[in-house]
C-alpha cells in the first residue's frame, strides 16, 4: 500500500467517524421525540390517541431507520466496501435535499407562528440557516471526496479484486464474441 493510499484510508476513516457520529445524533433525536412528544400524549390520557401519535411515532422510525443507515455505511466504510460508498454518496445527497426542504419549512412554521416578534424571526431564520450551511457544507465535502477518481480506485481494488478480475476477463471474452459475431456476419453477407 503506497502512501496515497494510507492517506485516502485515513480520510476515509474521517469519512465513516461522521457517519458513526450521525447515526448517534438520531439516535438522540430518536430518544428526544420518545421522552418530549410520545411520553407526554401517553400521560395525558387524552382521546384521539392515533392522530396524536402519528407525527411522533413516525418521526421516530425515520430517525431509527436513519440510525441503522448511518452505523451501516460507517461500518462498511471502515471495510472499505464500496456498497458503502454508494450508501455514503445517497446519504450525503439525501441529507443536503432534505435539508433544503427543512429550511423552507422551518421559515414557513417561524414566519407563521413568530409573525409579530420579527427579531425572533430573523435569529430563527439565521440560526437555522447557519446550521443548515454546516451541515450541508460537510455533506459536499464529503460527497466530493467519495465520487473522485483516486478514492473509487481505492475501494474497487480493495472490495473485490478477484470480482474486479473476473469482471475484465468478461468484458473481453464479450468483446472478442462481438468481434467474431460481427466478422461471422459480414462473411455471410460477403457469400450471399
Amino acid at each position: 500500500m503506497n502512501t496515497e493510499e494510507r492517506v485516502i484510508h485515513d480520510q476515509v476513516s474521517l469519512v465513516s467517524a461522521y457517519h458513526f457520529l450521525m447515526a448517534i445524533a438520531y439516535l438522540i433525536g430518536a430518544a428526544a421525540i420518545i421522552v418530549y412528544a410520545i411520553l407526554p400524549i401517553l400521560s395525558g390520557g387524552s382521546t384521539g390517541l392515533a392522530q396524536k401519535l402519528f407525527l411522533p411515532i413516525t418521526g421516530t422510525v425515520l430517525s431509527l431507520v436513519l440510525v441503522g443507515l448511518y452505523a451501516v455505511t460507517g461500518k462498511g466504510l471502515l471495510r472499505v466496501r464500496n456498497s458503502a460508498r454508494m450508501g455514503a454518496v445517497f446519504l450525503a445527497l439525501l441529507k443536503i435535499i432534505g435539508g433544503l426542504f427543512g429550511q423552507a419549512g422551518a421559515v414557513a412554521l417561524g414566519i407563521g407562528s413568530l409573525t409579530p416578534n420579527w427579531v425572533a424571526v430573523l435569529a430563527l431564520g439565521l440560526g437555522s440557516i447557519a446550521t443548515y450551511a454546516l451541515t450541508a457544507g460537510v455533506d459536499l465535502v464529503i460527497l466530493r471526496f467519495l465520487i473522485k477518481e483516486p478514492v473509487r480506485e481505492v475501494f474497487y481494488s480493495y472490495s473485490a479484486p478477484a470480482v474486479t478480475e473476473a469482471w475484465r476477463d468478461n468484458g473481453r471474452q464479450v468483446a472478442t464474441q462481438k468481434a467474431e459475431r460481427a466478422s461471422k456476419v459480414t462473411a455471410d453477407i460477403s457469400t450471399k
